[in-house]
């Protein structure tokens, strides 16, 4: 069973059909026809979300990079609960961008407070603890002080959930979509924005059958009918584990079906080796997932050590199987016997 779901979502064959029916990826120059098909169909991704256009954006650090050398001149926002590559190139270049780091409370696991900048990078979820950022209200704080204020706001998470994003993007606003979220191959992803923040992003080619593709399955995704079961895991593990057994986020902050889970004085590490042969697959957050040693960036910026930020299973999941969720807490139980 997957407990990393929105993290590693599973790859959707027919998501890639028309991307694959081309002779090759690029468009033939001619063809206006094609480039004007495609500039209608990012004009309807865009006016999906209340937007005008956009276009490809990869969601690797190159592409963040780019975005950041282009606001080089502007105090920017940067919460460090964003993608994990969105995080490494907030880390190249930090010497020189005018950066303010915002970070997640421990208590609450969201964003609940903006400084005082003229652009914020922040995702709807937070990476690892899988918590809902109160955009509307952190939007309208900021607006009502600096009416030019741009937002950059990471909608994978959301859309690829199925939920509904809670704010009105307005002419300052810029989405950024991972296809990946949404079962695309790596790096196909788009920003979203209107006509005046076209020009901080790189001139891309287009992508015949992407854009149609990616707005199909959003709506497709938009009315999610999956039960919640995020209240029965954490009873049942605390049931099984007690005061062993914590949360790095309370629940109500928590999106549908997810837990930031914090398992004491284990190495996450060992437990996820120790799952994978019984078949159960879950990570400690980004860097486990970029098949790094080290632990959850988001929760060592949030200020917890090293061996705390070790002790997440940042889970996600559709269903509610007792029996897996019994074997995770019985393998725990086995390492704390055998002080792994």
């Amino acid at each position: 069973m997957y407990l990393d779901l929105l993290a590693n979502p599973p790859l959707i064959a027919s998501n890639h059909t028309q991307l694959l029916s081309r002779r090759s990826q690029n468009l033939p120059p001619i063809s206006q026809d094609l480039f004007k098909k495609n500039q209608r169909e990012l004009c309807a991704l865009g006016e999906y979300f209340g937007l005008q256009g956009g276009e490809n954006f990869s969601f690797l650090s190159g592409d963040f990079v780019e975005l950041f050398v282009h606001l080089r001149d502007k105090k920017i926002g940067f919460a460090i609960s964003n993608h994990q590559q969105a995080y490494q190139a907030y880390k190249l270049t930090q010497n020189l961008c005018d950066f303010t780091p915002i970070i997640p409370d421990q208590e609450s696991g969201i964003i609940s407070a903006l400084p005082d900048c003229d652009v914020y990078i922040l995702p709807l979820i937070n990476q690892d603890l899988l918590t809902l950022n109160p955009i509307s209200q952190l939007k309208a704080n900021i607006l009502n002080k600096n009416p030019n204020a741009i937002f950059v706001i990471d909608i994978s998470y959301a859309v690829a959930r199925g939920e509904k994003l809670g704010f009105d993007p307005c002419l300052q606003t810029i989405l950024l979509c991972d296809g990946e979220s949404l079962g695309f191959l790596r790096g196909y992803g788009i920003y979203l924005t209107t006509d005046q923040h076209f020009s901080l992003f790189p001139p891309t080619r287009y992508i015949d059958g992407l854009y149609s593709a990616i707005l199909e399955e959003i709506q497709r995704r938009a009315t999610p009918n999956k039960q919640d079961y995020k209240d029965q895991v954490f009873e049942l593990l605390q049931k099984e584990l007690g005061d062993d057994m914590m949360l790095f986020a309370p629940l109500t902050s928590s999106l549908p079906n997810t837990l930031a889970l914090r398992l004491r004085h284990i190495k996450a590490r060992s437990l996820l080796q120790s799952l994978f042969l019984e078949e159960i697959f879950a990570i400690n957050g980004q860097e486990c997932l970029f098949g790094f040693a080290s632990p959850s960036f988001v929760l060592q910026e949030m200020g917890y050590t090293q061996d705390q930020a070790r002790e997440l299973l940042s889970l996600s999941f559709d269903e509610f199987s007792p029996h897996v969720f019994k074997t995770l807490a019985s393998h725990y139980k086995n390492l704390r016997i055998l002080e792994i």
